[in-house]
């Protein structure tokens, strides 16, 4: 974060050029163009995920984004930690992220618990205005999800109470609404492995075929019910965007 914000000094309205990545922002930004907080955002969230980080750029809005004026909507990033085992919320335009209690927060719990949260940034100047800053867009948050080929904005309210077709004035396509925190903060690198054993008992027909009567002939029979350790194993991951999974099993019997 620290990096990408040094890169550029801010600038609110030009846009990188359609199509543009990474690489060719930070070549642009070399040569002495200026950018905003979208670029801010999505260069820190590729930096991320270059270095093996689930990341994703989120939009923060104000209450009234939709028809409130300019200016009302930010670009930050939130990264997944495995060491915490939850997401991060950065924001590399002023070079700042919050912290409760020496635990560092997403946005929702920025503004869950905003009287008690410690911002964190080298900047003094920034540490005296980012509290007042970023306590407008507490309306909701926004990031874009690929689900069924299709880009969803996947929306969370926050203070915020309606659901918007619009983002200052202007059409917002694909948005969707939820107010369930795990949709918009899902846990990621947890994983699960299932057994599933090839040869499975019928009970009914071996109660039928040896005509128990009786508990007690039940567990007379039950050698002949013992499972086998003839199993597969299904992985279960809850990353998305995974081709294939590799599994090292030591020291298993």
């Amino acid at each position: 974060m620290d990096w990408v914000h040094r890169q550029w000094d801010h600038h609110g309205i030009n846009q990188a050029p359609a199509g543009s990545s990474t690489l060719d922002i930070l070549k642009r930004a070399a040569s002495g163009e200026r950018f905003r907080c979208v670029e801010y955002a999505s260069v820190t969230r590729d930096v991320l995920i270059a270095f093996g980080h689930p990341a994703r750029s989120v939009n923060i809005l104000s209450a009234d984004a939709d028809y409130g004026g300019a200016g009302k909507g930010h670009m930050g990033t939130e990264v997944w930690s495995d060491h915490l085992d939850k997401w991060v919320f950065l924001d590399p335009q002023f070079n700042c992220y919050p912290m409760k209690d020496g635990i560092p927060l997403h946005f929702t719990e920025l503004v869950e618990h905003y009287d008690h949260v410690q911002f964190h940034s080298p900047s003094e100047e920034t540490l005296r205005e980012y509290p007042s800053f970023v306590s407008d867009y507490f309306g909701y948050i926004r990031t874009n999800r690929k689900e069924h080929g299709h880009t969803i904005r996947m929306t969370l309210p926050l203070q915020g109470c309606e659901q918007q077709l619009a983002f200052e004035a202007m059409e917002l396509d694909h948005a969707s609404y939820t107010i369930n925190k795990d949709d918009f903060y899902p846990a990621l690198n947890h994983t699960m492995i299932l057994i599933e054993y090839k040869e499975k008992k019928d009970l009914s027909k071996l109660i039928q075929d040896y005509n128990i009567q009786t508990e007690e002939e039940y567990e007379a029979f039950l050698p002949l019910l013992s499972a086998k350790p003839d199993y597969r194993l299904t992985f279960i991951h809850t990353a998305e965007a995974f081709s294939h999974y590799e599994v090292s099993i030591d020291g298993w019997r």
